[in-house]
């Protein structure tokens, strides 16, 4: 699993630094990407919440690779919103922390 988690993690680094430097991501780590992500969304269901609805995984706290579920969901709402664009001469993705970090 840690070796899994790993992978996942680098091919999710070098993506995002793809998109950040406006160059296309590897089709290998998309590839990746792209399996993770289906996994984790395949085991997601609606759950009533104080304010209607929410994603939970159910069952998830006996699943090995559960830690992984949010980071590959928050992974695809990301690569969905990641146009780069151009803000204090430099290009950044469009999330505030992302360009903090630099």
């Amino acid at each position: 699993m840690l070796g899994r988690a790993l992978l996942f993690r680098e091919a999710l680094h070098r993506t995002l630094r793809s998109l950040m430097l406006g160059r296309r991501p590897e089709p290998p780590d998309l590839l990746l990407l792209n399996a993770e992500i289906a996994g984790a969304r395949g085991r997601e269901r609606l759950a009533p919440s104080r304010d209607g609805l929410r994603w939970d995984w159910p069952g998830a706290g006996g699943e090995l690779d559960s830690p992984m579920w949010p980071v590959s969901r928050s992974a695809a709402n990301t690569q969905r919103r990641s146009r780069p664009r151009r803000g204090g001469g430099r290009k950044q993705l469009g999330w505030p922390w992302f360009g903090a970090a630099q």
